[in-house]
């Protein structure tokens, strides 16, 4: 059970290190809809948040269920369904 143990502890601390890694890294992205609305949740069911217009630089700072959690230069968050988005 000790063997079990550690291999379990080894598990959740790899899984720890790359989720820390990965909202660590914030990448950049450029909105390539003509309109995109943001929505509060990553689903088409989420409430509109606001409209995002093509060429809009936004920051990627999670991603679900092809869904990307963005921020803008104003602070603001929100859900975008991956596919508007062209990351750089």
């Amino acid at each position: 059970s000790g063997s079990a143990l550690l291999l379990l502890l080894v598990i959740v601390g790899a899984a720890a290190a790359n989720r820390a890694h990965n909202v660590s890294i914030s990448s950049e992205a450029i909105v390539m809809s003509p309109a995109a609305m943001v929505k509060s949740s990553p689903d088409r069911g989420g409430l509109d948040k606001m409209v995002l217009h093509e060429g809009t630089k936004v920051w990627v700072e999670d991603r679900a269920e092809g869904w990307s959690k963005i921020r803008i230069s104003d602070g603001n968050t929100g859900w975008l369904p991956e596919k508007e988005l062209e990351v750089i």
